[in-house]
């Protein structure tokens, strides 16, 4: 149906001509084409390969010949017991033999997502053709293969073992020949803004839309100035906060001229407004005391970052400061880079560029190549770096993203690929004291050594020697389940003697258990030591969630040692975002929490008693 209308330089338009343009004055019509009848493939597709992680396992496989679309399957157990229908198109999440579906596509690529961590999963795909009378035919024979989820942290069992026992240059090459093997450089474009999709990803405060994690912009305690949608929202112009955001170069990328693979390395390229980006522009980070006058910027920006200058263990030059929130993830990205890219930084000089010179040590700040190759910064940087490692440890966030650079396979042009590498220090963070601790270089003041625990049935007796105490006020003891948040379970008072202990009476119920030292000294100044672990008291089934996947509600079945204490019960969501907070008294055993508001996705559980940190997690599926 055709109508005529007048529209422009007049008034009160637009006027319609309300007959019909036609040739008999009212309709004409034509009819579509019939479907060809559906032929089905004479072949599966070939060459699966999966990627996982704590949630996720994606993956991508080479066409059949002879189909148009693709069946993909996921299950915990094999074999499937069940093959496709012919003319029965399956959604994704629909029940099929003793799996589930992800997707009915065209595409050879899908990711499968709200998965349970260390859990092993098997994958089927069935070649299929659609556009068709009848549609859609499948071949009945699967490809198939298999992987496993991965821990708790996503670290890939022995990924680190050629670096165990080592410390300051040997760990730092060890670990630089770990996370160069196997990898693939990203493009700029598209590669990164893909990537982000994945990496860089959150649920708005609302819960009720998914935007962009950006470190700029982003307000931890309220409301944020702006938020922007994944890929709609990306850019490479604006005018003024909040019009779009871009790729942030961490470590500027006029600081290594701008070369490969330097230049699109996922690990320090952040997605960010692209005024504050600008803002940043090519200036190291540091603590802003005094406000630079910028103009045409917001300083500080909307939500905080500032730029001018301060003291900073002795530098006095221009700085970047982002909030205190992400502070420690932009330190522990510079870490990577003094890491992943020790050579280039040698034989490419890259003090010669930009404001290089201001944060990576010279020749002329520092004659000795080895030295330069291990210690990378500038002192002030270094110790600036370890200052904001310390005060904002590695984040769920940042955990995340970790794993989604490692793992998660992107579409990049014409090919699917991956990086493949992960950051040695959100994987572990006691790395930073071992490689730029006084055992390897005299930057950073520690006065701890021979620091130990050891394991007795269930105490652990932890010990530590001194070197020098004379400015030491006391050694505080802190403990962790996850080597990521410690809690204080004890002090000591500095008396003057070389040797010191602590036991820790009341083991919490972990696989693994983190102690590590704060040292307090006189001047109230703090310093950390690394890290040690212990194996941790395990109990097995403390908590019991049902159904999972979930729904509309789940019940949490307590076992007779957490119902004999009482205790705080907490539900995040994968962001770390605190869902649920309530008190468990002694006398229950049986609780029952709706979900029907939740997003799909992964959640995690935890109870605390005065003794025991009890966790699990379960998964909403719909």
């Amino acid at each position: 149906f055709v109508f005529a209308y007048n529209n422009e330089n007049c008034t009160g338009g637009p006027n319609y001509n309300v007959v019909l343009n036609s040739p008999n004055g009212n309709t004409n019509s034509t009819t579509t084409l019939p479907l060809a009848p559906c032929i089905p493939p004479i072949a599966a597709p070939t060459t699966l390969n999966l990627s996982a992680t704590n949630t996720t396992i994606s993956g991508s496989f080479t066409a059949s010949a002879s189909a148009n679309r693709y069946l993909v399957v996921i299950s915990t157990v094999t074999p499937l017991g069940a093959t496709p229908s012919d003319g029965t198109t399956y959604t994704a999440g629909s029940p099929f033999g003793t799996g589930t579906v992800v997707a009915y596509i065209a595409s050879t690529t899908f990711n499968a997502t709200g998965l349970t961590a260390n859990t092993p999963y098997f994958i089927f795909v069935f070649a299929a053709n659609g556009d068709c009378t009848g549609e859609p035919d499948y071949f009945n024979t699967s490809l198939d293969g298999t992987d496993t989820t991965t821990n708790g942290t996503g670290v890939p069992n022995g990924y680190y073992d050629n670096a165990i026992g080592l410390t300051c240059q040997p760990l730092k090459t060890a670990l630089k020949t770990i996370i160069s093997t196997g990898t693939e450089v990203l493009s700029y474009t598209p590669g990164l803004w893909n990537l982000y999709t994945f990496s860089d990803k959150r649920r708005n405060d609302a819960n009720n839309a998914d935007i962009l994690w950006d470190t700029y912009s982003d307000n931890p305690t309220g409301p944020e100035p702006y938020t922007y949608t994944l890929i709609t929202n990306q850019c490479g112009s604006y005018a003024a906060e909040g019009d779009c955001y871009n790729r942030e170069h961490s470590t500027p990328q006029s600081w290594f001229n701008q070369v490969s693979p330097m230049v699109s390395d996922a690990h320090h390229i952040f997605p960010t407004d692209g005024k504050v980006n600008a803002l940043h522009s090519n200036f190291p980070y540091g603590e802003v005391q005094n406000l630079a006058t910028v103009s045409g910027f917001n300083n500080p920006s909307l939500a905080g970052s500032k730029l001018g200058t301060g003291s900073n263990f002795g530098f006095t030059g221009t700085v970047f400061e982002p909030i205190n929130e992400y502070k420690g993830d932009y330190a522990r990205a510079f870490l990577y880079m003094a890491v992943r890219y020790e050579d280039e930084m040698i034989n490419q000089n890259w003090p010669q560029y930009g404001r290089a010179n201001e944060a990576i040590l010279s020749t002329t700040d520092q004659p000795n190549a080895a030295v330069r190759r291990l210690q990378f910064y500038d002192d002030w940087y270094i110790k600036l770096l370890y200052k904001w490692h310390l005060q904002d440890p590695v984040s769920v966030k940042e955990i995340n993203r970790n794993n989604v650079i490692f793992s998660q396979l992107i579409t990049d042009g014409a090919t699917t690929k991956k990086q493949g590498n992960r950051n040695p220090f959100v994987d572990h963070p006691e790395y930073v004291a071992a490689i730029w601790g006084p055992a390897c270089l005299t930057v950073l003041p520690v006065s701890i050594t021979n620091f130990s625990v050891k394991k007795n049935n269930n105490t652990a007796l932890v010990s530590w020697k001194v070197n020098n105490e004379l400015s030491i006020k006391k050694y505080e003891v802190e403990r962790s389940t996850n080597g990521i948040n410690f809690e204080k379970i004890g002090e000591v008072k500095s008396n003057g003697s070389t040797q010191y202990s602590f036991t820790d009476n009341t083991l919490p119920l972990a696989k693994t258990i983190y102690y590590r030292l704060k040292i307090v000294e006189l001047s109230g100044k703090l310093n950390t030591t690394n890290v040690i672990t212990i194996d941790g008291v395990v109990l097995v089934n403390a908590l019991k969630i049902s159904p999972n996947p979930a729904n509309e509600k789940i019940t949490i079945q307590l076992n007779n040692v957490v119902n004999q204490k009482g205790g705080l019960l907490t539900i995040f969501d994968f962001t770390g975002r605190l869902l649920v907070q309530k008190s468990i008294t002694s006398a229950q055993n049986i609780i029952t929490l709706p979900v029907l508001n939740y997003a799909n996705g992964t959640y995690f559980v935890k109870i605390i008693t005065d003794t025991d940190v009890l966790k699990t997690n379960f998964i909403i599926s719909r």
